[in-house]
């Protein structure tokens, strides 16, 4: 079998590992609106990918969208916690390395270039996104849109025939 790619498209290998937002503090903004989306490449860990959306929101200018795209990993362990898990996004890119403590499955929390949580009374969380069970699998899976419709319409097929 010949593995394609589309650009765009989720690769064959990548799996959605989950689309994490929130609103964080800004100093000279209302907040920053934030969306990151973790892909892990289930063939080879080096490839996992993430794509992050941030909107200043209330600027002069408008709310003004900045997307990033990079690689990322998970780190064993923070000074506080031995057993934590943290996402590092750009770990190939030292200056614009984020940091992200995952709390449970459902919430990470963002961390200081040191990997320390940041003493403040600000909200540096962002929850995980719920996507409906289909909606979830397809977005997970999909590999191109003929490959969605092929599993949607087989779905339609089976829902019709057993309705008959």
């Amino acid at each position: 079998a010949v593995k394609t790619k589309i650009p765009g498209e989720p690769d064959a290998t990548r799996m959605l590992i989950g689309v994490f937002e929130g609103v964080l503090p800004c100093a000279d903004c209302e907040g920053i609106r934030t969306e990151l989306t973790l892909y892990q490449d289930v063939a080879n860990a080096d490839n996992n990918s993430y794509i992050l959306k941030e909107t200043y929101l209330g600027v002069n200018t408008g709310d003004t969208t900045f997307t990033s795209k990079g690689k990322w990993d998970v780190l064993k362990g923070t000074k506080a916690d031995a057993g934590a898990s943290v996402f590092f996004l750009n770990y190939d890119k030292p200056d614009a390395s984020k940091y992200y403590l995952k709390e449970d499955d459902t919430t990470i929390v963002m961390l200081d270039k040191e990997q320390n949580k940041i003493n403040t009374p600000l909200n540096y969380t962002l929850r995980k996104r719920k996507i409906p069970g289909i909606h979830a699998f397809l977005i997970a899976n999909a590999v191109n849109s003929n490959y969605f419709y092929t599993i949607f319409f087989s779905c339609i097929r089976f829902v019709l025939k057993s309705m008959l």
